[in-house]
């Protein structure tokens, strides 16, 4: 499916009409976006995930802690709950949340 960018406010539509999904918030100027978004990106598009919608949601100053967010966000779910959520600054991190979410029925 690839990689969707949203709005805060697209999220719970997403959520709600995607089984699993796995959304990361982030500073689109930060060096941790910068270094985390091509792999999230990656992620998006290896069939192993297929049934997981990644979605990425830039973060700007009007957006609740936005302004104060240091290190990408990245939360999870599946079957409209909430899963996780954490901020995440290595591929490692984010690996082991994305397959914790894919393992979940």
């Amino acid at each position: 499916m690839g990689l969707l960018t949203a709005t805060a406010a697209d999220l719970p539509h997403l959520v709600q009409t995607h089984a699993k999904v796995m959304a990361m918030v982030a500073r689109p100027e930060s060096a941790a976006d910068a270094r985390l978004r091509p792999v999230f990106a990656l992620f998006a598009t290896n069939r192993a995930y297929a049934g997981i919608t990644f979605v990425w949601l830039p973060a700007t100053d009007n957006a609740p802690a936005g302004a104060r967010l240091a290190a990408p966000f990245f939360c999870t779910y599946a079957q409209g709950q909430l899963v996780y959520s954490d901020t995440l600054t290595t591929e490692q991190q984010v690996r082991g949340v994305l397959h914790a979410l894919h393992a979940r029925a």
